[in-house]
């Protein structure tokens, strides 16, 4: 008579265990050949493909038919995102998680503004401390620079100087504009001082290799998701409801909305993509910009903004 195997036994256990990552890596099979090249990874995917690739070793099943598969199709999906060769797909995910946790620690950052005139450089100071541990928002962090970076030609903080302070903090920048402003002139006085403000610091930023710049950038939904999934913060200057220049940070979005840190109020807010449009007509029209420490990009839906500029 056939000895019975208890249902708990490690063995049985181990099989289940096969059975159950081989159905999943099936249904993810599927799904990879149905959205690559056009998908790009989410945070949730790759902490499954993740989990799913070290279950490959300790059942090894790396070199099966459904292991194969599975790999063949996750680097080809990394590859046409990222448009590198990837050997070790492992690597690339565990790079990439980091860049898309950020997007997850970046909702718990808030700090309110202790100044009138000083909504750029707090939304400033969220962003850098992401990336920055010692960079911490205070209220004497916040006078410090406001002295140091206050235009007398327009008293005001322009963006574009703390973009080269991130800068100087080794941080990556890009810089996303609605116009190309050397082409771009203001019948205003004060905007056309704000942009050739702009144009002096940008030509000089230009020198620094972790720099880039996008022009002619319509802003749409799916550019803003693309760069809080890379893990970067977005920094945008916009206008208060009562039309006064005002700057605010993007630090994530839910199905509905995009999560914003607004330095004038106690906590963050959801903003549709169309309060976002309402509050965004400052005098130099659409721009932004977005930090990162590292200049890995990963794009979803949307074409790689430098192929359009």
């Amino acid at each position: 008579m056939k000895e019975k195997i208890p249902l708990d036994s490690p063995k049985n256990m181990e099989e289940t265990r096969k059975e159950h990552v081989i159905k999943k890596t099936r249904e993810i099979i599927e799904f990879l050949e149905d959205i690559t090249p056009h998908y790009s990874l989410c945070y949730n995917d790759v902490l499954l493909f993740m989990k799913l690739h070290n279950d490959f070793k300790e059942l090894d099943l790396i070199n099966s038919a459904d292991g194969q598969r599975f790999s063949d199709l996750l680097i080809r999906n990394l590859e046409a995102k990222n448009r590198i060769q990837v050997s070790d797909p492992e690597e690339i995910l565990g790079e990439k998680l980091k860049t898309l946790e950020n997007n997850y620690k970046l909702k718990n950052m808030h700090y309110r503004q202790t100044s009138p005139y000083t909504c750029s450089i707090a939304a400033y100071m969220m962003a850098v401390n992401v990336f920055k541990r010692d960079f911490k928002p205070t209220k004497e962090k916040e006078k410090e620079l406001y002295d140091k970076l206050l235009r007398p030609n327009t008293e005001t903080i322009q963006l574009c100087d703390l973009v080269e302070d991130a800068l100087k903090n080794n941080l990556h920048v890009k810089v996303f504009s609605q116009f190309n402003y050397k082409d771009k002139k203001f019948d205003n006085a004060f905007a056309e001082t704000l942009r050739l403000n702009y144009l002096k610091v940008i030509d000089e930023c230009k020198k620094n290799e972790h720099f880039q710049e996008y022009t002619g950038i319509e802003l749409t939904p799916a550019l803003l998701r693309d760069r809080l999934m890379s893990g970067e913060p977005i920094i945008i200057n916009g206008t208060t409801e009562s039309g006064e220049v005002h700057a605010r940070l993007i630090t994530g979005y839910d199905k509905e909305n995009f999560i914003v840190s607004d330095p004038l109020l106690y906590q963050k807010q959801g903003y549709s993509f169309e309060d976002i449009q309402k509050l965004n007509s400052p005098p130099l029209g659409v721009w932004f910009f977005t930090l990162s420490n590292k200049g890995v990009n990963f794009y979803s839906n949307q074409q790689d903004p430098q192929q359009e500029s």
